[in-house]
């Protein structure tokens, strides 16, 4: 019987060089090696050229080498959201050390003097102003109205707001952001980001983690994902005891209330930024005893609760709920502290809205559901929250719509109840853009017509 295809002295012969170097270079009918395949070029290439790196790497370190050749005057670099590895950046930061004209390499000082004096750092997105060119050289004005006919023009397409950082972004802030360079920081300001990988991240946290001089943390508007806000929340937790200021939260100062023996409250500004980090520091830290909302004052200041709906991640939901259930039980356990008024009160959350978020998950938004449901929430919430929102939430399925169908229909069985201890009967008055006293009050007329007919 014939078993298999007859190899020559020859062909073993050349099967033995193959071996001998490490690749095979072999093209015949063997089913894990195919004439024009990848694996087959990558093997062809890598025997001609071993030491050849790939032309796009190449091509990128010799357009920085010339950016920063000798006598080049440029004076600022932003190379953030360009797909960096750390490779990449370690290649920059050479070719940085040895420039003496460059000020700014992405949004950071590297200057030595500017280093040294520098007390505050702000990455805010791209770094480039919306200029709105009102005119041109010959006085007429654009208007967006008046595009071109059979073209198909968009400004904003143009315009990014939002920056990414890359693995080698990181790293850089990592490399140039250290307590040597810069011994006098005290407030580090992270805005409109996006920060895809966890890779980049542990970069960040590990140059925040190392600057005990930074007091201040200001995070905003930042596109991450659920494990990556529980990595940033966990570094802003470790540097909790030295942050006087997150998000114009008084962080450490309610930490020493926690741990004083008379314990007391602080009334929360209204200006406070709420996202993932502060609803998280407050939840993990047990600090929410400790913390009041401001009235609604005569002079129409607004004293509304800032929430990012949109930039929430399941870490931020999770401790909005915490934070709910917690003043929701003021009414029966009075807390530690309490403010003279009754106990701390949520008199300024008047909407949730997650709307366009990308990032919570069914089982979160359950749980703000079950939340809300709760016979303990009357007081807290009954003359203050008036809509909720998870409208064009992408990773929300039909979980989601299943725990609002119940939470509408606990709603209308609330509103029949004329108790004032009914919860949430009085105030919530729209969910997802549906009006629950118009859809109640055609539920009536409805069954009445019914009826009479």
């Amino acid at each position: 019987e014939f078993d298999g295809p007859i190899e020559t002295e020859c062909e073993d012969e050349a099967d033995v060089e193959a071996d001998d170097e490490g690749v095979p270079l072999r093209y015949h009918w063997r089913e894990h090696l195919r004439i024009g395949s990848r694996e087959a070029a990558r093997a062809v290439a890598q025997a001609t050229y071993p030491a050849e790196p790939v032309f796009a790497e190449c091509q990128l370190h010799e357009c920085l080498r010339s950016l920063l050749a000798e006598g080049s005057t440029l004076t600022a670099l932003d190379v953030r959201g360009n797909g960096f590895t750390k490779a990449d950046a370690n290649v920059l930061l050479e070719l940085v050390e040895r420039n003496d004209m460059l000020v700014s390499l992405n949004m950071i000082p590297v200057t030595v003097d500017e280093a040294q004096t520098c007390t505050e750092l702000v990455l805010n997105g791209t770094g480039v102003d919306t200029v709105e060119n009102n005119g041109g050289d010959d006085g007429e004005s654009y208007n967006d109205e008046d595009d071109p006919e059979g073209e198909a023009f968009c400004r904003q397409a143009l315009q990014a707001q939002v920056c990414r950082l890359d693995e080698g972004d990181g790293f850089i802030f990592l490399s140039l952001v250290t307590p040597r360079y810069f011994p006098e920081l005290k407030s580090i300001t992270l805005r409109r980001l996006e920060i895809p990988l966890d890779a980049t991240l542990a970069h960040i946290t590990d140059a925040l983690l190392g600057l005990p001089s930074v007091d201040q943390l200001h995070l905003s508007d930042l596109r991450l994902s659920s494990r990556g806000a529980a990595l940033l929340l966990q570094a802003v937790v470790e540097m909790s005891p030295r942050l006087v200021c997150l998000n114009g939260l008084p962080l450490c100062h309610l930490m020493q209330l926690r741990d004083a023996a008379e314990g007391g409250s602080v009334e929360l500004s209204s200006s406070i930024e709420w996202n993932d980090f502060p609803l998280g520091c407050m939840t993990r830290l047990n600090l929410w005893q400790h913390a009041s909302f401001p009235q609604a004052s005569n002079a129409g200041e607004s004293t509304d609760f800032r929430l990012q709906g949109q930039t929430l991640t399941d870490v931020g939901l999770r401790g909005l709920c915490a934070m709910l259930r917690y003043f929701a039980g003021q009414e029966r356990t009075p807390a530690i502290g309490s403010a003279t008024r009754g106990g701390p009160t949520l008199g300024s959350l008047v909407r949730i809205n997650l709307g366009g978020n990308m990032q919570i998950s069914d089982a979160t938004v359950a749980e703000l559901c079950h939340t809300l449901q709760h016979p303990s929430m009357g007081a807290a919430l009954r003359h203050s929250l008036q809509e909720l929102s998870v409208r064009s939430c992408m990773r929300l399925r039909s979980r989601s719509a299943y725990e609002l169908l119940n939470l509408v229909q606990h709603i209308r069985d609330v509103a029949r109840d004329s108790s004032a201890t009914a919860p949430l009967g009085g105030s919530l008055k729209m969910i997802n853009g549906v009006d629950l006293e118009g859809l109640q009050a055609l539920g009536r007329t409805t069954v009445g017509g019914r009826a009479s007919g």
